[in-house]
């Protein structure tokens, strides 16, 4: 699993040690520390804590809280409905509405005098149309992440400070 995330991961111009540290971390049944990470995949602190950092700004891996010995611990985004409908409210949403706005304003000032203005007008349109059914797919798969049950709990003991 780990060599095949990498090569996506390449794919997609991202550094394949991401690739090879999400598959560690979702299947293991318990958060991983840094310590771990690097001796599963046998990388760097340095290089581990950068692509970690990827991850988690790609939202499908989550730092927690310290714990009592001040260790880094990690675990995955395990529930792909919560993955999708993080990824659509940051990524997607932003991106269809800025296409339905540009689409529609080149729709509102395309001049009819233009040659080529109906096929432009029909080209136009299956975007809007294609953009319609994208939304319409990430507006399902959002509602059905609300009501996915979570994918596991984790019990975080907390210390007693004296006032």
């Amino acid at each position: 699993m780990a060599d095949g995330m990498a090569r996506i991961c390449r794919l997609y111009g991202v550094n394949p040690l991401s690739g090879r540290l999400y598959p560690e971390l979702l299947l293991s049944t318990e958060p991983m520390s840094l310590e771990a990470l690097c001796k599963a995949v046998g990388a760097a602190k340095s290089s581990v804590s950068v692509s970690l950092r990827k991850l988690e700004a790609a939202r499908v891996v989550r730092r927690l809280p310290p714990r009592r010995d001040r260790r880094d611990f990690y675990q995955p985004v395990e529930d792909p409905w919560a993955v999708l409908a993080d990824w659509s409210r940051f990524y997607f949403t932003p991106e269809l509405q800025m296409m339905r706005e540009t689409t529609h304003g080149v729709l509102a000032t395309l001049d009819a005098r233009r040659a080529d203005a109906k096929a432009l007008r029909t080209r136009l349109e299956a975007w809007q149309s294609f953009g319609e059914i994208i939304a319409s797919l990430i507006d399902t798969a959002s509602r059905q992440a609300a009501h996915a049950p979570p994918a596991r709990r984790i019990a975080i003991e907390l210390e007693e400070t004296s006032r």
